[in-house]
């Protein structure tokens, strides 16, 4: 299928030709880089072209926020392009810069939103106040089926970064990773130390839980 962009020719490249850290679209939640400087929530060259974020325009992100209820037992977060709405919206959005940031880490760069208050709000949400680390999320599609693609954030945690605490034997069979934990964990859905795992092949992702009070959402639902 022919991909036409309509607008002018600056437009119409998203993402960039850095290599990216991860193989997949993903958002970085930057580290404190120190006193009087912005937190920024940067995004790779994945998903700069999932979200469409083209190089030389700025666009409006729209973050939702999915407490924990009796079918969900961990906080959820999502993210919204409202350039796709058809019309304005009235909760807080956040711009994305015009061209690509560098990251701090690495010679990636990508589109970048940089905000103290959401930064500070996600981590609150997440129970994961620490903002001496970066927090890398992976994004996959929710939903397709509304005014605009709806996509969720989930936390990713890669195999090495998991503690010994948690793992005590790793061993690849195929493309899958069997793991012995102290507590026996069933890996497709396990809970430990309040911590859900999962996994799925090669890879691991987990979502802290927090056991105090979830700040109220801004507004935004999603239908769960």
């Amino acid at each position: 299928m022919l991909n036409i962009v309509f607008g002018s020719l600056k437009t119409t490249v998203a993402g960039n030709s850095a290599p990216s850290e991860f193989g997949f679209a993903s958002m970085k939640l930057e580290a404190n880089r120190g006193p009087k400087t912005s937190r920024r929530i940067l995004f790779n060259r994945e998903a700069a072209a999932l979200l469409r974020l083209p190089k030389g325009a700025v666009q409006n992100l729209l973050f939702g926020f999915a407490q924990p209820d009796a079918n969900n037992a961990t906080p959820r977060l999502f993210v919204i392009n409202t350039d796709e709405f058809l019309h304005e919206t009235k909760e807080t959005t956040y711009n994305t810069s015009k061209n690509e940031s560098s990251f701090t880490d690495s010679r990636e760069k990508g589109k970048a939103i940089s905000s103290t208050k959401l930064s500070n709000e996600v981590r609150s949400f997440l129970g994961m106040q620490d903002d001496t680390t970066d927090i890398n999320f992976e994004i996959s599609l929710y939903s397709g089926e509304g005014e605009a693609d709806i996509y969720e954030l989930t936390v990713h945690v890669g195999a090495e970064e998991m503690t010994t605490d948690e793992i005590l034997d790793t061993e690849v069979v195929g493309e899958e990773y069997v793991v012995d934990t102290i507590e026996d964990l069933n890996l497709d859905s396990s809970e430990y130390n309040g911590v859900v795992v999962n996994s799925g092949n090669s890879e691991y992702n987990e979502v802290v839980a927090d056991d105090g009070q979830i700040p109220v959402s801004s507004g935004f639902n999603v239908p769960m």
